[in-house]
């Protein structure tokens, strides 16, 4: 009995394909009803696009020999896109009669009046049983010969069949089928199940009612095999249901449809808002504007203002839609919307409401400079939003004598080297809606500069120690190095390559070591550059140091020491007189005799106290003029050396008297500075100069805003030309040993003469 049950339903399922829409032929007062009466299949109704205020009432069909169909009434919350539209049909009755369209049970057999369960009536968004969302259930069938009727359709839970010998079928809840009622013999009867009641039994005395269709279909009754007394049972009635997604408002009956089941669907043609927008006209002036497609004329009292201190002032229609002017609002958001009421006469997927936030700020603005070959200052007013009221008088104007304002620029010229200020007041210009502004006081200010920057060499400051120079010398300059720019050098000892540091606008230059030679600096002209724009100096400014070695000073001659006065040599005493020699024939007559020097007395102690024999003396020829002399010279000799030493001596001591002072020596510099405006050079001595790290004199890292291009090095030469000594300071040492050595050999020689 099942599988004739599920073929039932899938032909009638089939059938649906071959339905027309229905649509409903009249609206009177706007409200349009569709009314489906049984067909045995599936109906499909095509919702119309602007539907709304759905309602629906479905009856279920009654069983035979059975209960009535049940009802069930509501709205739908939405209009869906289509709907499936199925009626039950009613319960027939006789032997094993088939159950009614849409889910009513079979009878059993085979009294021949046994009645079958009526079918339910729902409607659906697909054609599936789990796309139903709202169902009225079937009632049940009677039991066959003189049976129990069956029970009726309707309500959360259906009600159950009658019970007599054969016991009666329950009806269906929200949940599950109704259970079976129980046979007096015979076959068993069937339950209900989810969209179908169950079968009745069967005996050869009578059989049961089948179970009514519904959410969940009705239990079948039982059969009787007894021909005494009462006899089967009736089936359950079917329950209804009503989806809580798509329905409201819903309201059960049980038991009280007749026949075949019925089903109505009532709609109203909804006028759809197809725009709502809001725009702000003025600082306190708004005005909506609603676009309606359809019969629907929007009045004040249709509109709800968020803000209760909005008032609306007006209304008109226009070709393009509803037109509402407010005023008066307090709130920087303003929100509009449809009365509740009033919604129900609009289409959900329409726009009704609307929400703007206002424009209460006023306009704000910057004064931007832009280049210009015909004024001095050519000023851009930058704002994002129109400028209402805006002229020349709204500016205050410093350092300039013209001002022209066209449009949003502002022309300035006939200025003067110094401050320059534009100022646009406070709240002097507005927007469109009227909001004041600027809040404050925009200003444009800059310094004008038509003055190149300068730069100058300091004084040098140059040392000299053991037969080298160092030297520092320093390049002040003003504002910035150009791009590309660079300090030449120019020396003739390679040696003398500089460290150069760069800080503070101040290029220090520190020279170690080096020897003779001149050194030459230049900043090109135009090396510098300002803020403004400004090259400078317009001059090229030199530098030249020419180190000369100082000549060691000669050593003033020492005054010769006056001789010391010889003393008086005492009287001799008067030698005695020597006896006469005999003078005899051969004899020579000697000589006289000289005295002999105090020197030679004491050289000779001997000959002068102790007389000699006569036979010893012998006339001896004494030269005592060369011997004096000689001695003489070799006394003045050794005076001339003893000097020669001493000079010596004190040349040393002032070599390191001036090594230990280092004595600085000021370089004299000629310096071209073209600016009259500049202060003159400063004695290194006297300004204090940083001590910073030493670097590279060229190197890849150099900034632009440290030294923006590498220094220059021009060698003029290689070739280092050294002072050297004279050919007689070379031998002079050697003469004056050769002479002491021949004084003293002369002395010794003469002195063994004499002996």
């Amino acid at each position: 009995m099942k599988i004739k049950t599920y073929l039932a339903l899938v032909i009638s399922s089939l059938l649906c394909f071959s339905t027309a829409p229905a649509i409903a032929d009249e609206c009177p007062g706007g409200v349009c009803e569709v009314i489906f009466e049984y067909t045995g299949s599936a109906q499909y109704f095509d919702v119309p696009e602007l539907a709304g205020n759905m309602s629906f009432e479905i009856y279920g069909a009654s069983g035979g020999r059975g209960g009535l169909g049940g009802k069930i009434s509501g709205e739908l919350r939405s209009a869906p896109e289509e709907l499936w539209v199925f009626v039950g049909g009613a319960g027939a009755v006789r032997a094993n009669a088939t159950g009614g369209f849409n889910g009513g049970g079979d009878a059993g057999g085979s009294r021949g009046n046994e009645g079958s369960g009526g079918g339910a009536s729902d409607i659906r968004i697909g054609e599936d049983l789990e796309d139903r969302i709202a169902v009225a259930g079937g009632a049940g069938g009677g039991g066959g010969y003189s049976g129990a009727p069956g029970g009726n359709g309707g309500g959360l839970i259906g009600p159950n069949g009658g019970s007599a010998q054969g016991g009666g079928g329950l009806g269906g809840s929200q949940e599950a089928g109704g259970e079976a009622g129980r046979s007096n013999g015979g076959s068993p009867s069937e339950p209900g199940s989810f969209g179908i009641g169950g079968t009745g039994g069967s005996s050869w005395n009578s059989g049961g009612g089948g179970g009514g269709g519904g959410w969940y279909g009705g239990g079948a009754g039982g059969a009787d095999s007894d021909s005494c007394c009462s006899d089967a049972g009736g089936g359950g009635g079917g329950s209804s249901y009503g989806s809580a997604e798509w329905t409201t408002a819903v309201a059960h009956e049980v038991g009280v449809r007749s026949g075949s089941g019925l089903v109505i669907i009532r709609y109203e043609i909804l006028s759809r808002v197809t725009a709502f927008t809001a725009t702000q006209q003025k600082l306190n002036e708004i005005e909506i504007q609603i676009d309606i497609q359809g019969e629907y004329t929007p009045s004040v009292e249709d509109i709800v203002l968020a803000d209760e201190s909005c008032q609306i002032v007006d209304s008109s229609v226009a070709s393009e839609g509803f037109n509402f002017k407010i005023t008066d609002c307090i709130a920087d958001v303003f929100e509009a919307s449809f009365a509740t009421a009033t919604s129900a006469y609009l289409a959900s997927n329409g726009v009704n409401s609307v929400e703007l936030t206002l424009d209460r700020q006023g306009p704000d603005a910057t004064l931007v400079q832009v280049d210009s070959e015909v004024v001095d200052y050519l000023l851009e007013i930058v704002t994002e939003e129109e400028l209402f009221g805006l002229e020349e008088a709204d500016f205050i104007l410093e350092g300039c004598s013209s001002i022209d304002f066209i449009g949003l620029k502002l022309s300035l010229s006939e200025c003067e080297d110094g401050e320059i200020a534009v100022a646009l007041q406070e709240y002097s210009v507005e927007d469109s809606f009227g909001n004041k502004g600027p809040e404050v006081e925009v200003l444009f200010a800059t310094v004008r500069d038509t003055t190149p920057p300068t730069a100058r060499w300091l004084t040098p400051i140059v040392t000299e120690v053991s037969s080298s120079f160092s030297a520092v010398v320093v390049l002040e300059y003003e504002d910035f190095l150009a791009e590309g720019s660079t300090v030449n050098l120019l020396v003739e000892d390679v040696t003398c390559l500089p460290e150069v540091t760069n800080v503070d606008n101040t290029i220090r230059f520190e020279i170690q070591a080096c020897g003779e030679g001149l050194l030459e600096w230049q900043l090109p002209a135009y090396s510098l550059t300002d803020a403004a724009g400004n090259l400078g100096p317009s001059n090229a400014l030199d530098l030249e140091i020419e180190l000369i070695f100082t000549p060691e000073p000669e050593p003033e001659p020492e005054p010769e020491p006056e001789p010391e006065p010889e003393p008086e040599p005492e009287p001799e005493p008067e030698p005695e007189p020597e006896p006469e020699p005999e003078v005899t024939e051969d004899a020579t007559p000697s000589a006289p005799s000289v005295p002999a020097s105090p020197s030679q007395a004491q050289e000779n102690p001997v000959s002068a106290s102790q007389p000699s024999n006569e036979s010893d003396l012998q006339p001896v020829e004494e030269d005592t003029e060369p011997e004096v002399a000689a001695e003489d010279l070799t006394e003045e000799l050794l005076e001339e050396v003893e000097q020669i030493l001493q000079s010596e001596a004190q040349v040393e001591r002032a070599d390191d008297a001036e090594l230990a002072d280092s004595e600085v020596t000021p370089i004299r510099i000629t310096e071209a500075i073209p600016d009259e405006d500049v202060e003159p050079a400063e004695v290194m001595a006297d300004k204090s100069i940083q001590s910073v790290e030493p670097s590279p004199l060229i190197t890849s890292e150099t900034q632009a805003d440290v030294l923006a291009g590498p220094l220059n090095l021009r060698l003029a030469s290689q070739d280092l030309t050294l002072q050297q000594r004279s050919g007689f300071q070379a031998m002079w040492p050697w003469l004056v040993s050769s002479v002491i050595l021949a004084a003293l050999g002369f002395a010794v020689y003469r002195k063994m003469m004499v002996r």
